[in-house]
């Protein structure tokens, strides 16, 4: 993983457990052995599945997988807390943090996908906002580069809508759609380039049989 796909993934993962699980000790292996334990005597007792564990305990063990890059694991705990909690408040979260595992594993058409069901069905909430721009980073990974250039113009409109711009804040987001912009260029002149080249190859063609 590239230093600032690192930074990301721990920017993601802060935000993730700061709202699943506030104030608890994820890493290590200590937590991962203990949770893992956890699991498996959930399913030795056949009164008591994972499936039925409460949502914070959900949201609790997947951050302790995500922490510990056990990231199958974690996306099995945060799915069973959507489809089992669907009103809870932590399965925006929820959503962030399978997209999120996704991208870091490189399943980036995954990621956006998920991204972008929850800028869709959560627009008004941090992770919603969140996982526009992230939908943009996994667009420009595809090579996606207009597209890209779209979700975050889109992203910045809902971040400045709703907060009281600063001077820092606004050259932090000028820097960042200069990114996308240079990204999608390039990607243009990519595509653009063997057409070009086909084209002027036929007149020289022409040129030379003199027509």
């Amino acid at each position: 993983m590239s230093r600032p796909e690192r930074v990301s993934f721990l920017i993601c993962a802060g935000l993730i457990l700061a709202i699943a699980s506030p104030g608890y000790s994820q890493g290590g292996d200590a937590a991962l052995s203990a949770v893992r334990e956890s699991d498996r005597a959930d399913r030795a007792q056949k009164s008591k599945q994972i499936n039925q564990l409460p949502a914070a305990e959900h949201a609790r063990r997947a951050g302790i997988y995500l922490l510990n890059r056990a990231f199958a694991e974690a996306r099995a705990h945060w799915q069973a807390l959507i489809d089992n909690y669907p009103n809870d408040t932590n399965v925006p979260a929820a959503l962030l943090g399978i997209a999120r595992s996704y991208y870091v594993e490189r399943r980036y058409e995954e990621a956006r996908q998920t991204y972008e069901r929850l800028a869709r069905d959560y627009p008004q909430t941090k992770e919603g906002r969140e996982g526009l721009n992230f939908s943009a980073s996994s667009l420009l990974r595809m090579g996606r580069g207009a597209e890209a250039a779209a979700r975050y113009q889109e992203y910045l409109h809902r971040r400045l809508s709703r907060i009281r711009p600063t001077p820092g804040r606004h050259r932090l987001d000028r820097s960042n759609a200069r990114t996308i912009c240079r990204n999608r260029h390039r990607h243009e002149r990519a595509v653009r380039a063997p057409q070009a080249g086909h084209c002027r190859r036929r007149l020289a063609t022409r040129r030379a049989n003199g027509r």
